[in-house]
């Protein structure tokens, strides 16, 4: 069982084509299961359609389609689980098909294909006589259905992309739901936290840059976060909060000024507490306080920021953009102009960060995890964002 259920994933990831892998599929799944009938039916638009088969009327492939609400197919789909009828005839959801040619069918097994809870089509067995498939039987294509999910999904996807050869498909997890148009803004990496030990020839001097950078920081969260006031939005007024109380002299700030009386430069003890504290929220059993680790290196490279090249510290945009980044931050979204900022893709990320927990209370579209968009060469053209799809 477990060879021939290899094969067949292996066969079907190996196709040239969608088409092609689906017609290997059903192919060795009918001889695998000593069927008289195999077929696929793929869900597009909310509509299944017959997509390949062996055994009805290859005419029907693609011209056969049916809403989940109707027909066993449709029931499993609906379901999400397997029905497995010896005559399909007698069940109350069946619907004929003339087209198909599948009268002399009885008994019938279909078992969904789920790939990231989602359904994305059915894989049914036929055969004229009228009996109950095993257990066996039943197990063996939930199985199959199961190890093909993703083969099948990575084909549709090569599908869409040969179809329009000047378009690249990503996927990630999504952050924010929603779907929008617009061209992209790609931003590279920040100002790297990871600063060398330099020390200070003038301490007083690097104290007062210190101070002078930190309100700079101060002042401008603190008009991000008065942004939000009187629009209800109590959750994003106390992430800025807590950002600001970061900044203070019993917590990072004062940390800081430590590390400059000691010797170093601004700059040197800026990433050198930035990276202590960051290490040790990453080893924290707690996802919600792993993220807060995101929150420092933001802080961090923000006061950096203001320490090396101020100059660079504001977006200026005339028409709306999606924000391609490698890590977005609280204070990257809420920088941007009102309504100028209308998606947000990123390499890295998570759905708990500061950055994920904006863009729901924005509206703004975002999706995260998405693997090499950075290097896709896309800054400045047209994307399609759909981020309830990931």
């Amino acid at each position: 069982m477990l060879k021939t259920l290899r094969d067949i994933t292996q066969a079907v990831a190996s196709a040239d084509d969608l088409q092609s892998a689906l017609s290997l599929l059903v192919t060795q799944t009918k001889l695998a299961m000593a069927t008289q009938c195999c077929s696929i039916y793929i869900l597009e638009e909310h509509e299944l359609v017959l997509s390949a088969t062996d055994g009805l009327d290859p005419n029907a492939i693609g011209n056969v389609k049916m809403p989940v609400t109707q027909g066993l197919v449709g029931l499993v789909a609906e379901r999400e689980e397997p029905v497995n009828v010896a005559d399909a005839h007698l069940h109350p959801r069946f619907k004929l098909f003339s087209e198909v040619a599948e009268d002399s069918f009885r008994a019938f097994l279909a078992v969904p294909i789920i790939y990231q809870k989602l359904i994305i089509g059915v894989l049914v067995v036929q055969q004229a006589e009228a009996r109950q498939f095993s257990e066996a039987e039943e197990a063996f294509l939930m199985t199959l259905a199961a190890q093909l999910a993703m083969t099948v999904r990575e084909q549709r996807k090569r599908a869409e992309v040969a179809s329009a050869p000047n378009q690249l498909y990503y996927s990630g997890t999504t952050a924010a739901n929603g779907v929008v148009i617009a061209h992209a803004m790609v931003l590279g990496a920040d100002i790297p936290l990871e600063q060398p030990d330099t020390f200070a020839s003038d301490i007083n001097a690097e104290q007062a840059m210190l101070q002078q950078a930190l309100s700079a920081c101060r002042n401008t969260l603190s008009g991000l976060s008065q942004r939000f006031d009187g629009e209800n939005e109590k959750e994003v007024q106390s992430i800025f909060s807590a950002l600001l109380l970061l900044l203070d002299d019993t917590s990072l700030g004062g940390e800081y000024a430590r590390e400059v009386a000691q010797g170093l430069s601004a700059v040197s003890a800026v990433s050198r507490v930035s990276l202590r504290y960051i290490a040790q929220f990453q080893q924290m059993q707690d996802p919600y306080l792993q993220e807060r680790a995101n929150d420092i290196r933001d802080l961090g490279q923000r006061v950096l920021r203001q320490l090396i090249e101020p100059q660079k510290m504001h977006i200026e945009l005339d028409v709306p953009v999606i924000l391609v980044t490698k890590e977005a931050t609280a204070t990257m979204l809420a920088e941007f102009p009102q309504h100028k900022l209308v998606g947000i893709v990123t390499e890295l990320g998570g759905v708990n960060s500061h950055a994920a927990i904006l863009a729901r209370a924005f509206g703004v579209p975002a999706i995260i995890g998405v693997e090499g968009v950075l290097n896709a060469g896309i800054d400045g053209k047209q994307l399609v964002l759909n981020a309830t799809r990931g």
